[in-house]
């Protein structure tokens, strides 16, 4: 009997932290859909309260959005979640290090460029730069 009233009171919880949750945006973390919304925990549930129903460990995602994550990920982790979202919202993780690198690149030239105008105005003006 009290493993029942311990169960029924992680489930008051949860739903109390969907529902503010939902008060707050009520739309996909990932794509920003507001239909059929639903929420995911973002780390394994432990058998504890706290994990069930901690607002750090639980995010709205539509249907679609869950049950792609779901399809691709068997276990539930951090780290395929972050995977996951960044691969929705850019395209591909190869994409994401992809601009990563371009923008290092990208940092690289403009430094070479810098010092070359740096070495053009120090000569120009007689080493005063």
């Amino acid at each position: 009997m009290s493993r029942n009233i311990h169960k029924n009171r992680n489930y008051y919880d949860f739903c109390h932290t969907v529902d503010k949750l939902r008060k707050e945006d009520n739309s996909c973390f990932i794509c920003g859909s507001k239909v059929e919304i639903e929420p995911h925990h973002i780390r394994k549930v432990k058998q504890s309260r706290e994990s069930y129903s901690n607002e750090e460990n639980i995010v709205l995602l539509c249907r679609d959005c869950h049950l792609k994550y779901h399809r691709k990920h068997k276990t539930v982790d951090t780290k395929s979640f972050i995977d996951f979202v960044l691969e929705m919202r850019l395209g591909t993780k190869d994409r994401y290090k992809q601009s990563l690198f371009d923008l290092k690149c990208e940092r690289e030239k403009l430094r070479a460029e810098n010092r070359k105008l740096r070495q053009n105005l120090s000569y120009l003006s007689g080493g005063c730069f």
